[in-house]
Formats: structure tokens, sequence, C-alpha cells
């Protein structure tokens, strides 16, 4: 699936990147190739508390908290080359994903535990468990190898997408779509999911051919910047008309809707105008006539974005 645009916080910027050193770059490197502090120091024959100060530094001038972050961080701002997929792409539960994403913006076990409200134990098994899966030698180690298997896609510049969620997504809109070449030109955006603010990408299809109208159900802290992004597009990206509207299906969801009017509450129509065909419209319909996402358990995330 090729994603028309990615959506996510702007490339960082680096407090004195001259301070990026040569030996720092290489400390650097050796960390997001799965080499410990203490390796390091060894190959490097360098004394360990200096290993330190160089990942000190880095972290410094990269804004990280952590060496996942620090990682991370480094491939978004190009000091680190983009890895290279290798193999099969693996799969991973939605649990797995959510740790891998949490820990890629610099949250500690303790904090990620508190934010999914569950225990350390158990993040450390599944961040454990989905090493082990994919042979990482380190937490920071994770985030080279998990764009080895297929679980991030990274966009320099851009930033890095949860692939498998967002392919499943993805799947499912293609299936229902007249047009599902429409999607090569969708918006990938990342927004927060749920109580905890765990930031998750979903797709927003422009409109096209019969096509008419799309919409996406963001949160609060993602509205502003999705929003002005959208009515800044010119005309033919397919977002015309891009506008706030209220919902009150689920309390902290907002809309953002683009192109013509929808009509809301018939659902088979509006449908219609969303180009999906006549199955992928009765799903649709059942999906919208069921109770509020936050008042079931274990359903696809899917009605957030269409």
């Amino acid at each position: 699936m090729r994603a028309g645009a990615l959506i996510h916080p702007a490339t960082p910027v680096l407090t004195g990147p001259d301070r990026l050193t040569a030996e720092v770059r290489r400390t650097l490197a050796a960390t997001a190739a799965g080499l410990g502090t203490q390796h390091i120091a060894d190959r490097d024959r360098i004394p360990h508390t200096l290993v330190l100060d160089h990942l000190a530094t880095a972290c410094e001038v990269l804004g990280a908290q952590r060496l996942p972050e620090l990682v991370a961080t480094a491939h978004l701002a190009g000091i680190l080359p983009t890895p290279t997929a290798t193999g099969k792409p693996v799969t991973v539960t939605d649990q797995e994903e959510t740790v891998l994403l949490l820990t890629l913006d610099g949250l500690d076990t303790r904090t990620i535990a508190d934010r999914l409200g569950t225990t350390r134990t158990t993040v450390h098994t599944r961040r454990q468990a989905l090493m082990a899966r994919l042979g990482a030698h380190t937490p920071a180690h994770l985030v080279t190898r998990a764009w080895q298997a297929g679980l991030l896609a990274w966009r320099p510049g851009t930033g890095f997408m949860p692939e498998t969620g967002l392919r499943r997504e993805a799947e499912v809109l293609r299936a229902r779509l007249h047009n599902p070449g429409l999607l090569d030109r969708a918006l990938f955006v990342r927004v927060a999911d749920g109580p905890s603010g765990i930031g998750v990408y979903r797709p927003a299809v422009p409109v096209g051919g019969r096509r008419t109208a799309g919409f996406l159900r963001v949160d609060l802290l993602s509205l502003p910047g999705v929003l002005r992004l959208m009515q800044n597009l010119p005309e033919d990206a397919g977002f015309p008309r891009a506008r706030e509207v209220l919902t009150q299906r689920e309390p902290g969801s907002f809309m953002i809707r683009w192109g013509g009017w929808m009509p809301p509450r018939c659902e088979s129509a509006a449908g219609r105008r969303l180009d999906y065909h006549q199955a992928g419209a009765a799903e649709y319909a059942a999906e919208r006539s069921a109770p509020p996402a936050s008042a079931r358990q274990g359903e696809s995330r899917l009605e957030a974005a269409r």
C-alpha cells in the first residue's frame, strides 16, 4: 500500500548539531545496531563513561529522553540512514504494537503501564516477547528491527507509522470503496486514540469520482492541526471545504468533514456519498447503528476513520 501523505510531528530541530561529532554519530549508529554501551566501549577501546557522554550529547541535541526515542528521532532527522526492510513482514498484536509505539515516543515502562492501565511486568513481558521475535538485542535496537520486519514505515522528514495496524484499516476501506485507488492519495493522520492518548495513524480518503464526501474522527488535541492542514491543501488534493463538525456520539471525539453534505440520519445514503459499494454501505450502516465504541469491548477501531 502506498501512502499518499503522512502527517507527523515536524522534523526535529537540532540543538547544536555541530556537537554531533564523528565519535558521537559512531556511538549512535552502534546503539541503533543493537550494541550495548559496554560493548561499544570495548569495541572502540574508550571508557564506558565516554560512551554514556556521547549518548547524553546525542539525546540533548535531538531532544530525546531515552535510547529508543533517540534512535527513532535520529532517523526522523536524517542523522541515521533509513533502515532497509528485510524478510517477510511480522504480524504483531495490537497490544505489542501499542507498546512499541509508546517506546518509540520515549516513555519508560512505568509510564507505559500507567497509560495502558496495566502492570510494568505486563509491559516488560510484551516488549521482551516482541524483541525476541524480531531478534532485537536492546529496546533501542527494537526500533531498527521493527522497520526491517515491516512493522514501521519510515519516511525521512515526516516520520514513522505503524504499518500493521494502518494496513488493516486501509484494507477494510479498500474492500468497501468502488474506487479503492483513492487510498493511494489518502492522508495518514496521527491522532490520539482513546483516553490514554496513544498516537495512532488513520487514513483520510479524499473525494473523487463518485465519492463526494468524507470524514475523519479525531481527538481534541489533533483537531486544529489536521483541520488546518486540510484547509491549506490545494483543491485538487481531494479535501475541499474541510470543516469541523461537532458530534455527541462519543465523548471527546470530534469530526472533520470534507466535500459535500452528508445525510445525518440516513446511513445508506451517506454510504453512497462515501462511494461504498452495496455491501460496503451495508457494513457502514451496521457500524453506525451500533452503540458507540466507548460502550463496546474488543471491537475494531475502524469506525473512527472513514
